[in-house]
């Protein structure tokens, strides 16, 4: 019986390390937030729709920089297009990642044409391959809402001048 116990032992000391690394990968989380900056995709691009609006606007995000803001924190800065109808509008863009959950909340500013609304900010989630980001607008005057849904697109550009 004694050297059953010294095996059982053994192995339930071998096995540790695995039991950390399974928890670890399945707590939640997608990993550290240096993790994110690394591996977040630099474009991604998408529709956005008003509710209650039949008309679907392309986008096109393209992030210049990913940094850590702190262990749970990410931000990254870009630039962005909308296209209605063959108007395009573009944007800066700000996008605040939140660890564990992967909660997303993008804000757009600088807008080159007078009517797009900047007054709100998409809250969402990415995806945990961080290929993907499905969020709603809210617009703070009126309440407004529409959905946004993008997806992991390398080559993506802001306009025509962007080639970063």
């Amino acid at each position: 019986m004694r050297c059953r116990r010294r095996s059982i032992f053994a192995a339930f000391v071998l096995s540790l390390p695995l039991m950390c690394a399974l928890s670890l990968a399945t707590s939640g989380q997608s990993g550290s937030v240096d993790a994110l900056v690394a591996d977040l995709p630099r474009g991604f691009v998408g529709e956005f729709q008003w509710d209650n609006d039949r008309t679907i606007q392309k986008i096109a995000f393209r992030f210049r920089t990913v940094r850590r803001i702190d262990a749970e924190h990410a931000e990254a800065l870009g630039c962005g297009s909308y296209n209605t109808a063959g108007e395009v509008t573009s944007i800066d863009v700000r996008m605040q990642v939140t660890l564990p959950g992967l909660q997303v909340e993008i804000w757009e500013s600088a807008p080159n044409t007078a009517d797009f609304v900047t007054d709100g900010s998409h809250r969402g989630r990415l995806s945990r391959d961080f290929a993907a980001i499905d969020a709603e607008w809210t617009t703070l005057i009126t309440g407004q809402r529409g959905r946004l849904r993008l997806r992991a697109a390398p080559g993506a550009q802001c306009a025509a001048s962007d080639s970063t």
